[in-house]
């Protein structure tokens, strides 16, 4: 995709992005609902998300990994979790999280420390979150599992299951659970993406 700055001020301006992994502009979101057309992206020049107010998650951005400017987070009046970022590694740029008022504090600095201060190259900036937010001690989720073909795609018992905790994506033709006692494993599973798939219990 080319360079430059992409704009997008409706939920149906942001269509615009289906499918596109790699933005080597600049992106600033303004009035989306969600951001589950951004699937598919990994890569972008700087990242703006601010003054979409209903907008409560960034799910969507689950495969997002480098950030090559800014990061910015501002304004968001019904924004309450950043976790979908959890797979940014680097920040090319200045990292401003501010004015989220229902965003906990803790997330956000999560966020910075999960990304790690070594590869963030500008400036990091926190303030006017929900410093009285609680963020619980959770998975770490994060990742696309690409489901074997054949034989391979059957996941049969428990044990061969907990290979797949953590993963917030699975991809593939075909999956099938059998002789399993419960799904926890799955418990970070927010997209599958499959032909077809069958859970049998014991």
């Amino acid at each position: 995709q080319p360079g430059g700055r992409l704009v997008i001020e409706t939920q149906t301006d942001l269509y615009e992005l289906l499918d596109v992994a790699i933005l080597d502009g600049d992106l600033e979101i303004h009035g989306a609902v969600n951001l589950s057309p951004l699937a598919c992206l990994t890569s972008v020049g700087s990242l703006t998300i601010s003054q979409n107010p209903t907008l409560t998650t960034l799910s969507g951005l689950e495969q997002l990994a480098e950030i090559n400017g800014a990061l910015v987070i501002t304004e968001n009046q019904a924004l309450s979790s950043v976790e979908a970022l959890g797979s940014v590694r680097s920040v090319q740029g200045d990292v401003s999280i501010e004015d989220n008022p229902r965003l906990p504090t803790c997330q956000a600095e999560a966020l910075v420390e999960s990304i790690g201060n070594a590869s963030i190259t500008g400036v990091v900036s926190i303030a006017g979150n929900d410093d009285l937010g609680t963020c619980a001690d959770g998975p770490t989720c994060g990742g696309n599992f690409l489901v074997p073909t054949g034989r391979d795609s059957w996941f049969i018992g428990q044990e061969r299951l907990e290979t797949l905790r953590g993963y917030a994506q699975i991809t593939g033709t075909e999956f099938a659970i059998d002789e399993v006692r419960d799904l926890s494993p799955l418990e970070c599973l927010t997209r599958l993406d499959v032909g077809s798939t069958e859970i049998w219990y014991l």
